[in-house]
């Protein structure tokens, strides 16, 4: 997405400190053994510097699928909301 002359890149998403990895916007997918993870998301802003981050640490079960929900600021600097749904 572009607004102005800033380019606003697709989320990143980093779960137990592993590698960074572009999302799509909406709804992704990713598997995970069964136990507690860490995960960090933030938007890929101006000359890659990562804004708008959130972190959530999620109990995963066996077979068990788990829903975040990300909200990114009004204020790209200011820190966003993931949670568990």
């Amino acid at each position: 997405m572009e607004q102005g002359a800033i380019k606003i890149d697709k989320p990143v998403v980093s779960i137990d400190g592993g590698e960074r990895t572009k999302i799509p916007w909406g709804e992704s997918e990713h598997s995970v053994s069964p136990r507690q993870h860490t995960v960090n998301i933030a938007i890929s802003y101006f000359f890659g510097w990562q804004v708008s981050k959130g972190s959530a640490t999620v109990d995963v079960g066996a077979n068990q699928t788990v829903t975040l929900k990300y909200r990114a600021p009004l204020v790209p600097t200011w820190n966003a909301n993931l949670r568990q749904v």
